[in-house]
């Protein structure tokens, strides 16, 4: 089982600076990323996405996603934040969701691709976690919120439909599963962090058909 990958401070303080704005409170934010205080990162966070001036700007989700996202991986926070992994991905969504609205969100989320791969691979073994465990609910429920920042990532969705499926929830279950197979074919490249859930889920919907349990 993959472990939980938490960024370093090294990482961060490459991305961060690198991608430095000259908003001074987005600037704030930016240090309390760079010096670990992913609390007071988050806060700030959230009080600025109360401002209509920042509610869509991409920094805000970028910096709110990745604060979280530590958090949830600190055990001595989990009892003050135990929604943290969801709010990050509640943060990711928004993200996706303005990356053009306005166009500089492009550049924004040119730059949080490769936390967003990291977040996509560590919910992955949350949902695999809670799979092996027969919790297919809560596996389905994880893999929807990636799909919701990483749209044509189809072997999360078709193993989102096989998780739908497990759980009873039929309808869900094969419209995933049907939007993932009609947009699979031979010029999809799976993304390298999702793609052995690809070939997990295509041996998943295998066994489900052979079985006939679902009929």
């Amino acid at each position: 089982m993959k472990k939980l990958l938490i960024f370093s401070i090294v990482y961060l303080t490459i991305q961060l600076l690198s991608a430095q704005t000259e908003d001074k409170k987005l600037s704030k934010i930016t240090f309390h990323m760079v010096d670990g205080e992913y609390e007071a990162a988050a806060k700030k966070a959230e009080k600025l996405r109360e401002d209509s001036e920042y509610r869509k700007n991409g920094w805000v989700y970028y910096y709110m996603a990745q604060s979280y996202f530590e958090i949830a991986g600190m055990p001595e926070l989990q009892e003050d934040y135990p929604k943290a992994l969801k709010n990050a991905l509640k943060a990711a969504y928004k993200l996706e969701k303005y990356k053009e609205k306005p166009k500089d969100n492009l550049d924004v989320w040119d730059d949080a691709k490769e936390f967003l791969s990291v977040l996509k691979d560590s919910v992955i073994t949350v949902s695999e976690i809670y799979y092996d465990n027969e919790n297919y609910r809560k596996a389905a429920y994880y893999l929807k919120s990636v799909t919701r920042f990483a749209l044509d990532d189809y072997g999360i969705w078709l193993m989102k439909g096989v998780y739908e499926i497990k759980s009873r929830n039929m309808g869900e279950g094969i419209k995933s599963i049907l939007f993932a197979m009609d947009s699979l074919n031979i010029e999809y490249v799976p993304d390298e962090v999702s793609a052995p859930t690809l070939v997990d889920a295509l041996d998943e919907f295998a066994l489900i058909l052979k079985s006939g349990e679902y009929d």
